[in-house]
């Protein structure tokens, strides 16, 4: 049984799922860094110490305390509103929309930044803090499934197949 032209390449299908599988996993990577950092904020507040003023250092240290925990918050809104952002860009590529390729080119280009970290993570090492073991080592298990991810989302989405695609929905519109 032969396809239809207007099939959609199984190349493109998978450089979707393993993107939405690599905006899933950075989901879950960055909850898991801000409970670490609420278990032990200890070197946000080594730093704040530090850079603090001698005003702040007057205020004591709940105030210390309070924007180190105000600075997680931030933090994590942050990154989750990025997630968000690569979500809708997500969204705009599977759909064929118009900014469909412009979605392409961000979400290739982060998915190069988040292999670059997960190669990094084989690097690094905990440093004696109070967070359980089992939770960097969740998390750095999570960011190397997220780098296989987005290598396997680059090179779907970088197959003929599903430039052509995308390319071809770009042109009947």
């Amino acid at each position: 049984m032969a396809k239809s032209e207007s099939s959609v390449p199984e190349s493109f299908v998978l450089a979707v799922y393993c993107w939405a599988a690599v905006i899933g996993g950075e989901l879950l990577h960055q909850i898991l860094q801000t409970v670490t950092s609420f278990i032990d904020p200890s070197e946000l507040l080594a730093v704040a110490k530090d850079s603090a003023n001698s005003t702040i250092a007057e205020a004591g240290d709940h105030l210390l305390n309070a924007s180190v925990y105000v600075s997680i918050v931030m933090m994590a809104l942050l990154n989750i509103a990025v997630v968000i952002a690569l979500g809708v860009a997500l969204r705009f590529y599977a759909r064929l929309h118009r900014y469909g390729p412009t979605s392409q080119r961000l979400l290739t280009i982060f998915s190069a930044f988040l292999v670059m970290r997960g190669l990094l993570i084989f690097g690094a090492f905990p440093a004696g803090t109070k967070v359980p073991t089992w939770l960097p080592l969740l998390d750095g298990s999570v960011q190397i499934l997220i780098a296989v991810a987005a290598v396997l989302a680059i090179i779907f989405a970088n197959r003929s197949s599903s430039i052509e695609h995308v390319n071809s929905a770009h042109k009947e519109a």
